[in-house]
């Protein structure tokens, strides 16, 4: 009898630890280190998506270990999609740089920080960054985007924000100042074009930064990144 209540108390005890793993709170913590209730996460193992949702801000720390589905739990490194749902207003410094197997994210309307050096372990190459953002936290140590950014989606607002960011991560940036059209010439950095498709011809060693128009024009190049203003 003492063997099957412990074998049963066993199964309770990883049962509950498998709980834990897969969902908690992620709001700042109180006095006594527990995540505030303000902030809850969860964790559908199927879809391999990291679903964030509650009012106000998520933890924020200088550890990048320390945020709940970090490196103690089983799925980190699984981790591919994260939807941050409405309500959330600021995403805490090093939250997802240990899931390096990221590669989308959703940000809500809600969102108006993001921490330092976020992204920076991930494969995220795209982000949208929502209009109500107001502050991008990083520095040439704590980059908040990966080294394999390829697009930036920003309001014209957030131009500066936005460069600054990319800078940080290493990106050097060339913008775009001069694109017009003239009859069924483009000109480009002092240059007339037949298309334009010659324009993106050139093997540019910076990276180009678009407004929405002009990005809607120019080619894509693999070696560019491009913020995209709305």
């Amino acid at each position: 009898m003492k063997k099957c209540v412990l074998i049963l108390s066993i199964f309770i005890h990883f049962n509950a630890n498998a709980q834990e793993q897969s969902s908690g709170y992620c709001g700042p913590k109180d006095d006594n280190g527990n995540f505030g209730i303000n902030c809850e996460w969860k964790y559908d193992h199927e879809s391999k998506t990291l679903i964030i949702s509650g009012q106000g801000a998520m933890f924020n720390t200088s550890n990048m270990y320390a945020h709940p589905w970090s490196k103690d739990t089983s799925f980190y490194k699984d981790i591919e999609n994260i939807v941050i749902e409405n309500g959330i207003t600021n995403i805490g410094s090093h939250a997802f740089y240990i899931a390096t197997n990221l590669k989308n994210i959703k940000m809500p309307d809600t969102l108006t920080q993001i921490g330092w050096n976020v992204f920076g372990g991930t494969q995220l190459t795209s982000y949208n960054i929502p209009s109500s953002v107001t502050y991008i936290g990083g520095s040439s140590t704590y980059p908040v985007f990966t080294k394999n950014t390829t697009e930036v989606y920003c309001s014209e607002a957030q131009r500066k924000m936005c460069e600054e960011a990319l800078s940080w991560s290493g990106l050097s940036i060339d913008v775009l100042k001069s694109y017009k059209k003239d009859g069924n010439e483009y000109y480009y950095n002092g240059r007339w074009y037949k298309t334009v498709n010659d324009i993106g011809t050139e093997n540019y060693i910076v990276k180009r930064i678009y407004t929405i128009e002009e990005a809607n024009l120019v080619a894509k190049k693999t070696n560019t990144v491009s913020i995209k203003y709305r």
